[in-house]
C-alpha cells in the first residue's frame, strides 16, 4: 500500500567546515584501486579500519544512513566508483556520536563535503498483516527452503523471517 514519502539527503561537494568537531588522533585516507569487490569495516576500542569501501558508503556511514539505504542521498556518480582505505586512531573514551563527527570531519577535510537536506515524496509499500496477526508457523520440514512469488502472492517453506 502506498505510504508517506521519505526525507532524502543530498550531498554537495565543494563547501563545508567542521573545524569545531572532534577529530581522529591520526587518520590516513587513500584511494583503493584493487577492484576486488570486497570491502571491510572494522572498529576496535581505539581504531577504525575501512578497506576498499565506496565513498558513498563512507558518507552514509558518517551521517548515520544504514547500509542498503543509500537511495536516501545522492551525489556525483563518481562517489560510487571511488573506493577508499581509511586507517584512523582515536581516544578510547570516544563515543559512537564522536566517531560519526570524526568521520564527517575527515570527509569534509578531504572532500569539502556539505550536507544539504531536501524533502522528497515518493511511494513506499508496507507489508502489513490482517487481524488477528500473521499466519506464520514453525516448519517441521528440514532442509533447504522453497520460495515462489507471482501476481501478488508469495509462498515460502522453511524460509527464515530474516
Amino acid at each position: 500500500m502506498p505510504g508517506a514519502g521519505l526525507v532524502t539527503v543530498g550531498i554537495l561537494l565543494g563547501f563545508g567546515s567542521a573545524d569545531n568537531w572532534p577529530a581522529f588522533d591520526v587518520a590516513s585516507l587513500k584511494a583503493d584501486n584493487s577492484r576486488t569487490g570486497v570491502d571491510r569495516v572494522k572498529r576496535s576500542a581505539e581504531s577504525l579500519i575501512v578497506e576498499n569501501a565506496p565513498l558513498k558508503r563512507m558518507i552514509g556511514m558518517a551521517y548515520g544512513i544504514p547500509d542498503g539505504r543509500d537511495y536516501l542521498f545522492k551525489g556525483p556518480d563518481w562517489m560510487n566508483d571511488t573506493n577508499l582505505n581509511i586507517y584512523a586512531n582515536f581516544q578510547p573514551t570516544s563515543t559512537d556520536a564522536d566517531l560519526l563527527l570524526m568521520m564527517q570531519r575527515l570527509l569534509d577535510e578531504r572532500f569539502s563535503l556539505k550536507l544539504h537536506r531536501e524533502a522528497h515524496s515518493f511511494s513506499v509499500y508496507a507489508l502489513v498483516t490482517e487481524h488477528p496477526g500473521p499466519n506464520l508457523h514453525p516448519t517441521d520440514t528440514p532442509g533447504s527452503y522453497k520460495f515462489s512469488a507471482r501476481k501478488g502472492h508469495a509462498i515460502g517453506v522453511s524460509v527464515t523471517t530474516a
